[in-house]
Formats: structure tokens, sequence, C-alpha cells
């Protein structure tokens, strides 16, 4: 742990955990991002989950056309997550490095990433659409995997190692 030591000893990391506006401030966006990638998600996958879902998307478009006009949405809320959470992070590193409910979302948020990506990316811009079955799979896998993430950053605080 020499270098979560060695962050907590920075001029960056001392201004963050002595700024405790700065920190409330860096949770509301974390939130935000949190809002605006979360809520993009799970759209797509609700469309993804097929017809009873399918009034949520607008009319006449294909499932790719929708996927691609909330990509740079989704990619945006990611990297402000990614920014706020670092800021987060740097401003207790050793207490959230030892945090277990941390591991365990970094744990789930790599392949919740990779999937969402990947093969959940080339489903929903799948041109003919895919087949129904492996898009409800798709959706259902992706959504497990960022409700976990949801549940252990939740964990996050009741957690805290002291």
């Amino acid at each position: 742990m020499p270098l979560m030591h060695w962050i907590e000893n920075t001029w960056l990391d001392a201004a963050i955990r002595s700024s405790v506006a700065g920190i409330r401030i860096a949770e509301i966006v974390h939130l935000l991002g949190l809002a605006l990638f979360g809520g993009t998600v799970f759209v797509l996958n609700l469309i993804l989950l097929g017809p009873s879902f399918s009034s949520l998307a607008p009319p006449r478009r294909s499932l790719a056309r929708i996927a691609g006009e909330l990509l740079p949405w989704t990619v945006a809320g990611f990297l402000i997550m990614v920014l706020s959470g670092s800021v987060l992070f740097l401003s207790s590193p050793e207490k959230f490095y030892l945090n277990p409910a941390l591991r365990i979302k970094v744990a789930i948020l790599v392949p919740a990433l990779a999937f969402q990506f990947t093969l959940h990316r080339k489903i929903a811009f799948a041109d003919p659409p895919a087949v129904p079955s492996k898009a409800a799979l798709a959706a259902c896998l992706s959504l497990l995997l960022w409700i976990g993430v949801g549940f252990a950053g939740k964990a996050i605080g009741p957690f805290a190692v002291q």
C-alpha cells in the first residue's frame, strides 16, 4: 500500500481532502454522471428486452439508430463518473483502497464495461436487428451487471474502513 500512502501525501490529495465543499460537489457530479450513464443504458436495455418496452423507442427509428444517438450521452456520463469518482477516491485513497465494497464494485465494473462496449454494443448496433431472444439475454445480463455495480457502489459508505 505504499502507492496509496504516497498519493495521500501529494498536494493534489491534500487540496481535495481539505475541501469539504469540493468533495460534496464531486459526489453530486458523480450522481449526475450516473443518472446520465445509467439512464441511457437502462432505456437501451428496456428497448432490447422487446415489444413490451418498445413504446420507449421513438416511432420509426431502428434500434441501431437509437443506440447511436444515445452513445455520446452514455460515454459522456461514463467520463463524468470516472473523473468525479477519481476525485472522490483521492479524498481518502487509503480508506477507499481498503474498502471491500469498492473492490467488489471494481470487480463487477470491469466486466460490465467490457460487456457494454463489446457484445452489448454489437447486439444494439446489429443490422439487421439481433434475434429477439439474444437481444433480451444481452439486456438482462447488462442490467444485472449494472445493478451489481450500483449496489456495490451504494455499499461503499457503510463499509468504509475507519
